[in-house]
């Protein structure tokens, strides 16, 4: 990867002062961990929308099933934040990965001695999904901890690279598995990647760094709930500006993301009248382009305009893309934008990541991932009700024409706000962020 190694991004490696006494062995354990947790639910996700439509024949169903995901998801954020700020994280790690196993386990194991259950299938989803959430809050916590703060943007871009690609080797996985072995055994596959993560993350995390790595450093405060610390952490984030109004265009930007890029597989049969393959090529090139530009931000250095670059890039430039597939119903020009589709959202989502971790506390990181969270879960299932009532008026292309057209219009709102646009995302010295721990 042009020059990364795991020296580049371990603390204090080749120095003689390294923070942890394993090394690399964290970080090895972060990436397999991430890696094997993206494969097994990218593989899940897969196996079980086929498991639910082929059972029942019902989009309802396959509706319903997503529908606790999200749900499920978005109700286990706060805690899930609040757990990684009390808790020892790396901990926290393996529990999400044990809670993924036990679900997928127990589904599977039903599904081949008592068939098809919808009760069972959502209740396994719903865990899942709330192991996920906490892996997210953990696993984006303890990154800043194992990697020196100017590597932070090449760890967060070879980590989302290798997800990305572990992911699309998933879902292209997952079918042969259904082919080849039966549903419920790949089921119990996705089931033996999550038990595997954990012992990855037990093994390589844990013993390194579980001691040294927790959201109160072992001091925590008396008489304090979860209710408070949760709203501590909306105190804290109101009270940083430039952050807060980040935070709430991703709520904006990500509903209009999700209003049209989900119905990609409407666009390219109703509007570029084409068949699989290149419905196939318009997302392999957006995960491609997803990759390039999660990594760029390693080389160039771009956390002082943190929120411009968040605005312009993510906001304004996917906005414009999203117009121009509305405009320019073509497979080359679909090709294209894809692939610049992925490069803005990879670029301006690892500058974001990285911001908030230099920027937030230690202690708080847990609960501001999870208010980050519960906003963006809160506006996907509208933003796909959305999406199926304009494409169903209006048409695909018309609806991905007015979608561009609004999120470039509210990228220009957000990026006329002052504290937003002057959102420097490096690291702040350490005095400044013990005041804002206090």
């Amino acid at each position: 990867m042009d020059g990364i190694s795991m020296n580049d991004l371990v603390p204090g490696a080749g120095d003689g002062k390294e923070s942890f006494p394993s090394g690399k062995k964290p970080l090895y354990g972060f990436f397999g961990s991430s890696s094997l947790s993206r494969l097994g639910y990218n593989t899940a996700a897969v196996c079980v929308a086929w498991y639910v439509f082929s059972s029942t024949h019902s989009a309802i169903a396959v509706g319903i099933v997503a529908l606790v995901e999200s749900l499920a998801a978005t109700a286990g954020a706060l805690p899930a934040g609040a757990l990684v700020d009390r808790l020892n994280r790396a901990f926290l790690v393996v529990v999400s990965m044990v809670l993924g196993a036990v679900s997928l386990g127990i589904l599977a194991w039903f599904s081949v001695f008592y068939g098809f259950n919808l009760y069972v299938l959502m209740a396994a989803a719903a865990v899942w999904s709330i192991g996920l959430e906490l892996f997210r809050s953990a696993s984006s916590s303890i990154l800043p901890d194992i990697v020196e703060p100017n590597a932070l943007p090449r760890a967060n871009g070879m980590n989302r690279a290798i997800s990305s690609t572990v992911g699309s080797i998933a879902n292209a996985m997952a079918g042969g598995l259904i082919i080849a072995v039966g549903v419920a055994a790949a089921v119990a596959g996705s089931a033996a990647v999550f038990a595997v993560s954990a012992v990855t993350a037990a093994f390589l995390i844990f013993p390194s760094v579980g001691g040294k790595i927790s959201g109160r450093e072992g001091q925590q405060r008396p008489g304090r709930n979860m209710g408070m610390e949760l709203k501590e952490g909306l105190h804290w984030l109101l009270s940083e500006r430039g952050l807060w109004e980040l935070t709430i265009s991703a709520t904006f930007f990500n509903f209009f993301f999700s209003l049209s890029f989900s119905y990609m597989v409407i666009y390219v049969a109703a509007s570029l009248h084409a068949d699989s393959l290149v419905y196939g090529t318009v997302l392999a090139v957006y995960a491609v382009g997803d990759v390039a530009g999660s990594l760029l931000p390693g080389y160039i250095h771009p956390l002082a305009h943190a929120g411009k670059i968040w605005v312009f890039m993510y906001g304004l430039a996917v906005g414009l893309s999203l117009l121009l597939m509305g405009a320019l119903p073509y497979v080359p020009e679909a090709i294209i934008l894809g692939l610049s589709i992925g490069i803005f959202a990879g670029f301006s989502g690892n500058v974001w990541l990285t911001s908030a971790q230099n920027l937030v506390p230690s202690g708080m990181r847990g609960r501001y991932f999870a208010i980050d969270g519960v906003l963006s879960f809160i506006g996907g299932p509208p933003a796909i009700a959305t999406g199926a009532v304009l494409i169903s008026v209006i048409g695909v292309s018309s609806t991905f024409l007015l979608t561009g057209i609004l999120m470039a219009t509210s990228a220009m709102i957000f990026g006329s706000m002052k504290g937003l646009r002057g959102l420097d995302g490096r690291p702040r010295d350490s005095k400044t962020a013990m005041k804002l721990q206090e």
